[in-house]
């Protein structure tokens, strides 16, 4: 999938489908006991947004912002900082609203202010995660790591800072609340516990139990989700809080963010990458749909994605709830011992060693060890570490992490969609680090899951891709010759090339078969070698030209291999398109969006679609109006899964006018000649007309198919009679024209007509 910004020449085409945001299993959502979750459907096919809440930044305040904002009927509600707004607006117009600003020449950029929520689905003993990624055997080795003195930072719901298991290393505390930093859903603690909890005997051990937490609330439990979350602008504030802008030593070393959602935000991007560029390491959960969604932060470059596994039989395997649209390694997820606030429980009972615990699901918790396996490394290294550039800082962690993962058992050799590089080892990676003779190879993708090879414009996809070559320790290595192969109906260039000097070399995919795993391989020199699984979507997503019937349209999506049904309008400056999805199942989910004529990619997750900005239509996303401003091509896009049934129409102002009815007032009488009137209009376009005649309770007396018409004046008479031929009352009548094109357009005028008896 794309990610954020990472676009080359053509673009990349990216699956962004909206994912269940709440998770099952007991204490999902992390929510208060004496507190009721909203109840609310899956809502995987539209990214959740803060309602009435958009973000805006501007080059510099003043007049021009504030017209920019008045003009969506909006108000500038705060500051979040680097010139960025939380903008109030309607309730029900965040996309249309985002949009109208971010075409403003005051407004660099807008967009809605997306919900993200922790990414939970539902001795101190050690758990099976924390004994499974091999920290125990690294807190007994020589040196002993433990992650004393490294800081991570968990942003997050709050962490109890007098928490038995974590007392005296909470050592910093920022509230985007200003609620005194309590962790009101459990979440954050219990995250914070898998990562850092002590091993002192009682209670439960983290994976780095001597490490630093640096608590960043950013989620509360939300009534209008029913979940614990939070919109980009609380954890834009917390990431830079943690970054310390302007200063030359961030409050953390490692993030670590439990939180995910499916709208792609630039600003949540910029927070990210100025974060990385600080050398701290941003570790987040995939997420929990069990789909190819794209979850953000997670899907970011400067991210280190973690999915999630299970065990089964003694091994492991992919935990069928992670998302796998975007993920660099896996950790465990299923049945994770927690520690608990005194008032909020996360999670449900379980036993561990015989003893009652309290067990969570979730890449919540498979981020956290991740995290805590990198504090344990940062530790190990920390000296080496820290007198390298920011940069090089963390792609030596992701090296270590990546680059020693093992393969899970039922997943094709190596990067592949679900589970990336694989499951995380302490061990290994450890050793890997000491180890200067020890070649490390990963792959930085741009995308996993990809539309077919003619998109929207009939250009190829591009899927720039790079191998990372390093040594153990981490150190690039330059010149080695790298050559790249790709399985059948694939094209790629160039075949070969030598890394450079920052350590990568790079080859971009240009064509596959659509509805197919395609395998990319690169193969050092010395016959070391690294695969790719991409996944290239089938039938007609973002296929040019497919145009649907004005009636009935049938189909059926499926996640497994077609994902959204693309259609192409032309419509003009006034044109108001229409559009209603029908016959879903109780299980099936379908949203209609449309997006403007500068879309090349409709998937492309910095293209938000529009929306009708009226609640209605922004509760119902099985319905869509918007008028257009101006003339140009609009693609109608069907998203989700489940059998579905579409009608569109288009509302073409002016395609018939000019009704005039001569004489305006009749007397019929009783051989049906006399005392008509001639009703006259104009056709600018040939098409099919109707007539229908209404009385004043607006009931049809008369309709009549007139059949095609060309272009022109054209009219027809009416000699007070109804349908059954019997004269009608006396009183006033509107006449209405029906106009239609075989393009899906209608059109109408009226005129009246009095009638005297």
């Amino acid at each position: 999938m794309q990610h954020g910004r990472r676009r080359v020449a053509g673009g990349i085409v990216a699956v962004l489908v909206a994912g269940s945001l709440a998770a099952s299993g007991a204490g999902a959502g992390a929510r208060p006991r004496d507190e009721r979750p909203v109840a609310r459907g899956d809502d995987r096919t539209r990214p959740p947004v803060q309602p009435g809440e958009v973000l805006v930044k501007a080059p510099a305040p003043g007049r021009g912002l504030e017209r920019a904002v008045a003009a969506v009927s909006g108000r500038v509600q705060r500051s979040i900082g680097r010139g960025i707004n939380v903008v109030s607006v309607p309730r029900g117009s965040e996309h249309t609203a985002a949009q109208r600003l971010a075409a403003d020449p005051a407004v660099e950029y807008a967009e809605p202010n997306y919900f993200r929520s922790a990414a939970s689905h539902v001795d101190g003993e050690v758990g099976w995660g924390v004994k499974r990624v091999q920290a125990p055997a690294l807190w007994g080795g020589a040196p002993s790591l433990t992650g004393a003195g490294v800081r991570i930072a968990v942003i997050d719901s709050g962490v109890e800072a007098d928490h038995k298991d974590l007392e005296g290393r909470v050592i910093r505390r920022f509230d985007a609340y200003r609620t005194g930093g309590r962790d009101d859903c459990g979440h954050g603690t219990a995250v914070a516990g898998v990562a850092a909890a002590d091993h002192d005997g009682e209670g439960l051990a983290g994976v780095a139990p001597q490490a630093d937490i640096v608590s960043v609330k950013v989620l509360t439990y939300s009534p209008d989700w029913g979940v614990c979350g939070a919109g980009d602008a609380e954890v834009i504030k917390g990431i830079y809080w943690v970054a310390r802008e302007g200063s030359r030593a961030p409050r953390a070393d490692i993030i670590n963010m439990s939180l995910s959602g499916p709208g792609w935000s630039q600003s949540l991007e910029e927070a990210v990458d100025y974060a990385a560029s600080k050398g701290v390491l941003i570790v987040a959960a995939a997420g929990n749909d069990g789909s190819v969604l794209v979850n953000y932060p997670a899907a970011y470059r400067n991210v280190l994605s973690v999915g999630g596994a299970k065990r089964r039989d003694g091994g492991l395997a992919w935990w069928e709830h992670s998302s796998f649209g975007a993920v660099d390694v896996v950790a465990p997820a299923k049945g994770i011992p927690v520690i608990q606030t005194d008032s909020v429980t996360t999670g449900g009972p379980c036993t561990v060693g015989g003893e009652p615990r309290v067990c969570a699901d979730g890449t919540s918790f498979a981020a956290p060890h991740v995290a805590g396996l990198a504090a344990l490394l940062w530790g190990r290294h920390e000296e080496e570490l820290a007198a390298l550039l920011p940069t090089d800082r963390v792609r030596r962690l992701r090296q270590w992490i990546a680059g020693t993962a093992e393969d899970v058992e039922g997943t094709p050799i190596k990067v592949d969609l679900k589970t990336g590089h694989g499951f995380t080892r302490g061990l290994a990676a450890a050793d890997a680090s000491d180890d200067p003779d020890r070649t490390l190879l990963t792959w930085q993708v741009e995308g996993r899951v990809l539309a077919p090879w003619k998109r929207m414009t009939g250009t190829p996809l591009t899927l720039r891709s790079r191998l990372v070559v390093s040594n153990g320790r981490g150190e690039v290595q330059a010149s080695r010759h790298v050559t790249f192969a790709a399985s059948r109906d694939a094209s790629f260039s160039p075949t070969s090339e030598q890394t450079n000097d920052d350590g990568y070399a790079e080859t971009v995919l240009r064509s596959a078969a659509g509805g197919r795993r395609t395998t990319l391989t690169a193969s050092l020199d010395d016959g070391r070698s690294l695969r790719l699984v991409v996944y290239v979507l089938d039938r007609d997503d973002n296929v040019p030209g497919t145009v649907p019937p004005s009636s009935p349209f049938s189909d059926s999506l499926n996640l497994a291999d077609d994902f959204d049904d693309v259609f192409r309008l032309r419509l003009r400056d006034g044109e108001t398109v229409h559009a209603r999805v029908g016959g879903l199942g109780p299980r099936e989910d379908v949203a209609l969006y449309l997006h403007r004529s500068s879309t090349t990619d409709i998937s492309n997750p910095t293209h938000p679609p529009l929306r009708e900005d009226t609640q209605a239509y922004a509760d119902d996303w099985t319905r869509l109006k918007l008028t257009v401003g101006s003339d140009g091509v609009r693609y109608l896009h069907a998203k989700g899964s489940g059998t579905y049934r579409l009608r569109w129409w288009i509302v073409s102002p002016g395609m018939v006018r000019n009704a005039a009815a001569t004489p305006s007032t009749i007397t019929p009488n009783g051989d049906g000649r006399a005392d008509r009137t001639r009703i006259t209009w104009r056709v600018m376009r040939s098409g099919t007309m109707k007539v229908r005649i209404r009385n004043a309770g607006g009931k049809v007396v008369k309709s009549a198919n007139l059949g095609r018409v060309a272009k022109g004046i054209r009219a027809t008479r009416w000699n007070g009679r109804n349908n059954k031929g019997n004269l009608v009352k006396g009183g006033r009548y509107r006449v209405t024209l029906h106009w239609a094109n075989t393009a899906g357009r209608i059109s109408t005028t009226s005129t009246r007509v009095r009638v005297e008896r």
